[in-house]
């Protein structure tokens, strides 16, 4: 049953994920290993292609390093995502992010910071920077919420400026699906001083198939909310997308 479940899971996430792979957002609390001991390092690609009217290719490569201790957890990732049309590269997604997590062994929380750049056209923004700071705590049956305070600079495509202060809100927990993991992670994003008019949210899922003790296939479903996206865009963004990891 659990051989039959991956492969319906895994036939039809391949076939919906080509076309809008690239919007993808990264899963952190899926990379990030938290509560886990040592060096954990890993890739991941993701290939699609079509053909007919016009030949499209796309490619997405991601490198995760983390160092978790007993006092202190550190993790960095880096992704590129790529477009081709007809052999001309149509457009390119640059992500890294970079979270120090600071353990409170006496406290039912944590203290962590984190930094992170992206440059997405896919999501119509050429720079989005951000960086804050706050608080992790433990909930039961693993589930971990965290508040933050976060400073946001972004360019849209067409030059346009802003910085937002931002609260962040997030809630995370992990699942068991046919033997395999599955995690899902909320976020809400408002801006400080106007929470019911400017705010951000998101949902993330990451199912991990595990094919050996180095190998797995991913599977990410995300879908996003910006009241007040940058140049007129939609205000919501959808993707599914399966990749490989290795880990090594």
């Amino acid at each position: 049953m659990r051989k039959l479940i991956n492969r319906f899971l895994l036939v039809l996430f391949s076939s919906l994920s080509s076309e809008i792979y690239s919007q993808a957002i990264v899963d952190i609390e899926q990379i990030r290993k938290n509560g886990e001991i040592g060096i954990f390092k890993s890739a991941d690609l993701l290939l699609a292609s079509s053909s007919g009217n016009e030949d499209r290719s796309d490619i997405k490569l991601g490198i995760n390093y983390v160092n978790n201790s007993d006092k202190n957890e550190f993790m960095v990732t880096i992704n590129k995502s790529e477009r081709k049309k007809d052999k001309a590269i149509e457009d390119e997604a640059f992500f890294t992010h970079i979270r120090y997590l600071k353990k409170l062994p006496k406290n039912k929380f944590d203290v962590e910071g984190y930094v992170q750049r992206s440059e997405n056209p896919f999501q119509s923004y050429s720079i989005r920077d951000i960086a804050g700071i706050g608080l992790r705590f433990k909930l039961f049956q693993n589930s971990k919420f965290g508040v933050s305070v976060l400073d946001e600079k972004e360019e849209s495509l067409l030059g346009i400026k802003t910085a937002t202060t931002r609260v962040n809100f997030y809630l995370s927990r992990p699942f068991v699906f046919a033997e395999n993991n599955l995690n899902i992670s909320l976020f809400y994003q408002p801006k400080v001083t106007s929470f019911s008019e400017d705010y951000k949210t998101s949902l993330v899922a990451t199912y991990n198939i595990e094919i050996s003790e180095l190998f797995n296939i991913k599977i990410n479903y995300s879908n996003s909310l910006d009241s007040m996206p940058p140049d007129n865009a939609g205000k919501r963004d959808s993707s599914i997308s399966t990749s490989f990891e290795y880990k090594f």
